[in-house]
């Protein structure tokens, strides 16, 4: 076709081929949008993929800190207290399972991890105050703790400061 085109005037050869690779070139975009399309579609398949199972890995871990707590509860009283807990953490099994999932519980600590997860004080831990207190020793302190304990510490820098210039009679500037 484009020599019929040339011998009746060479600049339509060239304008037919321009308009053909024109075509050619509109036909591979189409055909590359299609490709990005898919690959787009994936990535967020699979973005959803790692957030379920992410949700899916901490109702899992969920269930397993009820079952330890309910394994130490041994009275069946719902809450454990010191002595329940510290006797359970001494089974060299339950020590694995904890090191395993990232707390070291040991004989000798069990007795400050209690404190510790002894979220309101009061001598026993609830299910909710032992899985929220074991969730808080697990894993990487996030950026979120850390700026939470400077500025605890700067709130407790300046009451110490203030308690101070009370003690020696000075006034206090906020």
């Amino acid at each position: 076709a484009a020599e019929h085109l040339v011998q009746l005037n060479p600049i339509m050869g060239v304008l037919f081929s321009i308009y053909i690779a024109f075509a050619v070139l509109c036909v591979l975009n189409i055909v590359t949008g299609v490709f990005v399309e898919n690959a787009n579609a994936i990535t967020r398949s699979d973005a959803d993929n790692m957030v379920m199972e992410e949700l899916n890995a901490r109702e899992k871990w969920l269930g397993e800190m009820k079952g330890v707590f309910e394994r130490a509860d041994t009275d069946g009283s719902g809450a454990l207290n010191l002595h329940e807990f510290t006797r359970y953490v001494q089974n060299s099994h339950v020590q694995a399972y904890f090191r395993k999932i990232g707390l070291n519980v040991e004989r000798d600590n069990a007795k400050a991890l209690f404190s510790l997860v002894d979220l309101d004080g009061n001598g026993v831990i609830e299910l909710e105050e032992f899985v929220e207190g074991c969730a808080q020793f697990v894993g990487n302190a996030r950026q979120l703790d850390i700026a939470r304990l400077r500025r605890d510490n700067k709130v407790i820098a300046k009451q110490i400061r203030n308690l101070t210039k009370i003690l020696q009679g000075e006034t206090i500037d906020n």
